[in-house]
Protein backbone atom coordinates (compact mmCIF):
# COMPACT_ATOMS: atom_id res chain seq x y z
CA UNK A 1 0.00 0.00 0.00
CA UNK A 2 2.68 2.31 0.82
CA UNK A 3 4.53 1.38 -2.79
CA UNK A 4 1.30 2.28 -4.37
CA UNK A 5 0.62 5.77 -2.79
CA UNK A 6 4.40 7.05 -3.24
CA UNK A 7 4.05 6.35 -6.73
CA UNK A 8 0.73 8.12 -7.03
CA UNK A 9 2.98 11.08 -5.40
CA UNK A 10 5.88 10.46 -7.83
CA UNK A 11 3.26 11.05 -10.54
CA UNK A 12 1.40 13.90 -9.15
CA UNK A 13 5.26 15.34 -8.37
CA UNK A 14 6.30 14.91 -11.72
CA UNK A 15 3.24 16.24 -13.37
CA UNK A 16 4.22 19.66 -11.63
CA UNK A 17 7.42 19.92 -12.56
CA UNK A 18 6.32 19.68 -15.97
CA UNK A 19 4.37 22.10 -15.69
CA UNK A 20 6.18 24.84 -14.53
CA UNK A 21 8.84 23.89 -17.04
CA UNK A 22 10.33 26.58 -19.49
CA UNK A 23 8.41 25.88 -22.79
CA UNK A 24 10.00 27.12 -26.33
CA UNK A 25 7.06 29.53 -27.79
CA UNK A 26 8.37 30.19 -31.21
CA UNK A 27 11.43 30.53 -33.41
CA UNK A 28 12.65 33.65 -35.70
CA UNK A 29 15.51 32.77 -37.78
CA UNK A 30 18.01 35.42 -36.75
CA UNK A 31 19.59 36.42 -33.37
CA UNK A 32 18.51 40.11 -33.31
CA UNK A 33 15.28 40.18 -32.15
CA UNK A 34 14.55 43.41 -29.96
CA UNK A 35 11.60 44.10 -27.78
CA UNK A 36 9.85 47.42 -27.65
CA UNK A 37 7.30 48.55 -25.65
CA UNK A 38 5.44 51.26 -28.27
CA UNK A 39 3.50 54.25 -27.19
CA UNK A 40 0.35 54.03 -29.02
CA UNK A 41 0.40 50.68 -30.29
CA UNK A 42 1.65 48.84 -27.06
CA UNK A 43 4.26 45.58 -26.73
CA UNK A 44 5.97 44.28 -29.86
CA UNK A 45 8.87 42.17 -31.31
CA UNK A 46 11.10 43.83 -33.94
CA UNK A 47 14.00 42.60 -36.46
CA UNK A 48 15.92 43.60 -38.89
CA UNK A 49 15.62 41.97 -42.31
CA UNK A 50 18.30 43.02 -44.03
CA UNK A 51 18.62 41.16 -47.09
CA UNK A 52 15.22 42.77 -48.31
CA UNK A 53 16.23 46.34 -46.10
CA UNK A 54 13.26 46.26 -43.85
CA UNK A 55 11.94 46.25 -40.66
CA UNK A 56 9.46 42.99 -39.69
CA UNK A 57 7.23 44.23 -36.30
CA UNK A 58 5.32 41.14 -34.53
CA UNK A 59 2.93 40.99 -31.95
CA UNK A 60 3.55 39.27 -29.12
CA UNK A 61 1.77 36.45 -30.20
CA UNK A 62 3.69 36.66 -32.66
CA UNK A 63 1.83 37.50 -35.67
CA UNK A 64 3.02 40.40 -38.21
CA UNK A 65 1.93 43.84 -37.21
CA UNK A 66 3.86 45.21 -39.63
CA UNK A 67 6.66 45.57 -42.15
CA UNK A 68 8.64 48.99 -42.95
CA UNK A 69 10.99 49.59 -45.81
CA UNK A 70 14.38 50.82 -44.71
CA UNK A 71 15.49 53.94 -46.95
CA UNK A 72 18.01 52.55 -49.54
CA UNK A 73 21.16 52.14 -48.22
CA UNK A 74 24.07 54.66 -48.60
CA UNK A 75 26.58 53.66 -51.66
CA UNK A 76 28.92 50.59 -50.00
CA UNK A 77 27.08 50.32 -46.68
CA UNK A 78 24.55 47.45 -45.56
CA UNK A 79 22.22 47.66 -42.88
CA UNK A 80 23.37 46.60 -39.92
CA UNK A 81 21.34 47.27 -37.15
CA UNK A 82 17.88 48.63 -36.03
CA UNK A 83 17.68 50.42 -32.63
CA UNK A 84 14.49 52.33 -30.86
CA UNK A 85 11.73 51.60 -32.72
CA UNK A 86 9.30 53.99 -31.22
CA UNK A 87 6.24 55.89 -31.31
CA UNK A 88 6.44 59.57 -30.46
CA UNK A 89 9.98 59.64 -30.13
CA UNK A 90 11.94 60.59 -33.03
CA UNK A 91 8.77 62.51 -34.35
CA UNK A 92 5.79 64.44 -32.52
CA UNK A 93 3.16 62.38 -33.64
CA UNK A 94 2.11 58.59 -33.82
CA UNK A 95 4.04 57.37 -36.58
CA UNK A 96 6.58 54.62 -36.07
CA UNK A 97 10.23 55.40 -36.17
CA UNK A 98 13.68 53.80 -36.03
CA UNK A 99 17.45 54.50 -36.02
CA UNK A 100 19.23 52.42 -38.71
CA UNK A 101 23.13 51.94 -38.50
CA UNK A 102 24.89 51.54 -41.98
CA UNK A 103 28.03 50.16 -41.89
CA UNK A 104 30.89 49.44 -44.66
CA UNK A 105 34.69 47.78 -44.56
CA UNK A 106 35.81 48.29 -48.17
CA UNK A 107 38.73 49.92 -47.26
CA UNK A 108 39.64 47.71 -44.67
CA UNK A 109 38.68 49.96 -41.57
CA UNK A 110 34.98 50.05 -40.16
CA UNK A 111 32.99 53.12 -41.11
CA UNK A 112 29.34 54.08 -40.29
CA UNK A 113 26.55 55.67 -40.99
CA UNK A 114 23.19 56.09 -39.40
CA UNK A 115 19.85 57.17 -40.43
CA UNK A 116 16.32 57.92 -38.52
CA UNK A 117 13.29 57.75 -40.45
CA UNK A 118 9.39 56.96 -39.99
CA UNK A 119 7.16 54.20 -41.38
CA UNK A 120 6.57 56.36 -44.54
CA UNK A 121 10.43 56.21 -45.57
CA UNK A 122 10.97 59.79 -44.59
CA UNK A 123 14.32 60.26 -43.80
CA UNK A 124 14.36 62.65 -40.66
CA UNK A 125 18.04 62.97 -39.99
CA UNK A 126 21.35 61.62 -41.04
CA UNK A 127 24.75 61.07 -38.55
CA UNK A 128 27.86 60.53 -40.23
CA UNK A 129 30.31 57.67 -38.28
CA UNK A 130 27.61 56.92 -35.94
CA UNK A 131 28.07 53.53 -34.57
CA UNK A 132 25.43 53.34 -31.88
CA UNK A 133 22.91 55.93 -30.18
CA UNK A 134 21.38 56.02 -26.87
CA UNK A 135 18.04 57.85 -26.28
CA UNK A 136 17.59 59.79 -23.15
CA UNK A 137 15.04 62.16 -21.05
CA UNK A 138 16.44 64.74 -19.12
CA UNK A 139 14.24 66.44 -16.39
CA UNK A 140 14.68 70.09 -17.74
CA UNK A 141 15.52 70.04 -21.52
CA UNK A 142 13.41 67.10 -22.93
CA UNK A 143 14.85 64.30 -24.80
CA UNK A 144 18.05 63.89 -26.35
CA UNK A 145 20.33 61.52 -28.84
CA UNK A 146 23.63 60.58 -27.76
CA UNK A 147 25.41 59.55 -30.68
CA UNK A 148 28.62 57.46 -30.64
CA UNK A 149 31.02 58.39 -33.43
CA UNK A 150 33.79 56.38 -34.38
CA UNK A 151 35.82 57.45 -37.94
CA UNK A 152 37.71 55.29 -40.80
CA UNK A 153 40.60 56.61 -38.27
CA UNK A 154 39.43 55.18 -35.04
CA UNK A 155 38.97 58.71 -33.69
CA UNK A 156 36.18 58.44 -30.93
CA UNK A 157 33.73 61.73 -29.92
CA UNK A 158 30.19 62.28 -28.91
CA UNK A 159 27.30 64.40 -30.19
CA UNK A 160 24.27 65.27 -28.65
CA UNK A 161 20.67 65.66 -30.85
CA UNK A 162 17.66 67.12 -29.42
CA UNK A 163 14.54 65.07 -30.28
CA UNK A 164 11.04 66.17 -30.32
CA UNK A 165 9.11 63.66 -29.21
CA UNK A 166 9.63 61.84 -25.49
CA UNK A 167 11.52 58.65 -24.07
CA UNK A 168 9.27 56.11 -23.30
CA UNK A 169 11.01 53.14 -22.09
CA UNK A 170 13.06 53.17 -19.49
CA UNK A 171 16.64 53.34 -20.43
CA UNK A 172 19.43 54.40 -18.22
CA UNK A 173 21.43 57.26 -18.86
CA UNK A 174 24.83 57.65 -20.94
CA UNK A 175 27.27 59.10 -18.02
CA UNK A 176 30.64 60.10 -19.27
CA UNK A 177 32.59 58.56 -16.68
CA UNK A 178 36.36 57.15 -18.07
CA UNK A 179 36.21 54.86 -15.28
CA UNK A 180 33.13 52.99 -16.52
CA UNK A 181 34.94 52.56 -20.03
CA UNK A 182 34.68 48.81 -21.95
CA UNK A 183 38.17 47.74 -22.91
CA UNK A 184 38.73 45.46 -25.32
CA UNK A 185 42.18 43.96 -26.20
CA UNK A 186 43.71 43.13 -29.67
CA UNK A 187 42.81 39.55 -30.57
CA UNK A 188 45.19 36.86 -30.57
CA UNK A 189 46.80 34.88 -31.77
CA UNK A 190 46.61 36.99 -35.36
CA UNK A 191 46.17 35.98 -37.72
CA UNK A 192 44.99 33.27 -36.74
CA UNK A 193 43.04 29.83 -38.18
CA UNK A 194 41.89 28.52 -35.57
CA UNK A 195 40.48 29.92 -32.27
CA UNK A 196 41.03 34.11 -32.06
CA UNK A 197 41.08 34.94 -28.08
CA UNK A 198 39.63 38.65 -27.26
CA UNK A 199 39.91 39.82 -23.71
CA UNK A 200 37.39 42.43 -22.52
CA UNK A 201 36.61 44.64 -19.71
CA UNK A 202 33.08 45.79 -18.86
CA UNK A 203 32.22 49.24 -17.97
CA UNK A 204 31.97 49.06 -13.69
CA UNK A 205 28.32 49.51 -13.76
CA UNK A 206 27.55 47.41 -16.05
CA UNK A 207 27.14 43.15 -16.35
CA UNK A 208 26.56 42.09 -19.29
CA UNK A 209 27.25 42.88 -23.54
CA UNK A 210 26.98 42.22 -27.16
CA UNK A 211 29.75 41.37 -29.03
CA UNK A 212 29.56 42.00 -32.68
CA UNK A 213 32.09 40.94 -35.20
CA UNK A 214 32.04 42.03 -39.37
CA UNK A 215 32.93 40.65 -42.23
CA UNK A 216 35.00 42.76 -44.99
CA UNK A 217 31.75 43.78 -46.50
CA UNK A 218 30.60 45.18 -43.16
CA UNK A 219 28.06 42.04 -43.03
CA UNK A 220 27.35 40.92 -39.03
CA UNK A 221 28.90 37.30 -39.51
CA UNK A 222 28.67 36.42 -35.15
CA UNK A 223 26.69 38.04 -32.41
CA UNK A 224 27.83 36.69 -28.78
CA UNK A 225 26.57 37.29 -25.35
CA UNK A 226 29.42 38.27 -22.84
CA UNK A 227 28.75 39.29 -19.28
CA UNK A 228 31.46 39.10 -16.10
CA UNK A 229 31.56 35.55 -15.81
CA UNK A 230 34.37 35.27 -18.18
CA UNK A 231 37.08 38.05 -19.50
CA UNK A 232 37.77 36.49 -22.78
CA UNK A 233 35.98 35.50 -25.49
CA UNK A 234 37.15 32.53 -27.55
CA UNK A 235 35.79 32.70 -31.40
CA UNK A 236 36.09 29.68 -33.87
CA UNK A 237 37.20 30.35 -37.40
CA UNK A 238 34.81 27.13 -38.06
CA UNK A 239 32.66 28.94 -40.91
CA UNK A 240 34.30 31.61 -41.39
CA UNK A 241 35.78 32.32 -44.45
CA UNK A 242 39.84 33.91 -45.18
CA UNK A 243 39.72 37.39 -44.50
CA UNK A 244 39.40 40.78 -42.26
CA UNK A 245 36.80 40.71 -39.55
CA UNK A 246 35.81 43.67 -37.48
CA UNK A 247 35.15 43.32 -34.04
CA UNK A 248 33.03 45.89 -31.40
CA UNK A 249 31.40 45.52 -27.42
CA UNK A 250 28.10 47.29 -26.94
CA UNK A 251 26.68 47.69 -23.52
CA UNK A 252 23.72 49.38 -22.75
CA UNK A 253 25.24 52.86 -22.01
CA UNK A 254 28.79 52.32 -24.18
CA UNK A 255 30.45 51.61 -27.58
CA UNK A 256 34.16 50.21 -27.93
CA UNK A 257 36.50 50.88 -30.85
CA UNK A 258 36.29 48.96 -33.52
CA UNK A 259 39.40 46.48 -33.54
CA UNK A 260 40.51 44.18 -36.03
CA UNK A 261 41.80 40.22 -37.04
CA UNK A 262 42.37 37.92 -39.65
CA UNK A 263 41.40 34.56 -40.20
CA UNK A 264 43.51 32.60 -42.91
CA UNK A 265 42.77 29.15 -43.88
Amino acid sequence: MNRILLFVLLILLTGSLLKGQISLEHSYTTNQLTYTNLKYSGEKYYLLDAENFKIKIYNLDHSLFKSLDIPVAYDGFTPTSIYHLSEGLFTNDNKLSFLTIFSNTSNGSMQYKARISDENNTILAEIDDCSYGLPIQTKEEGAKLICYINNANYSQSSKVYSLPGSVEMKIENFKNNTAKEITLSKAYPNPSNGITVINYKLPNNEYSGIMEIYNIKGQLVRKYNVDKTFSSLHVSSAGLTSGVYNYILKTQTSISQAKQFVITK
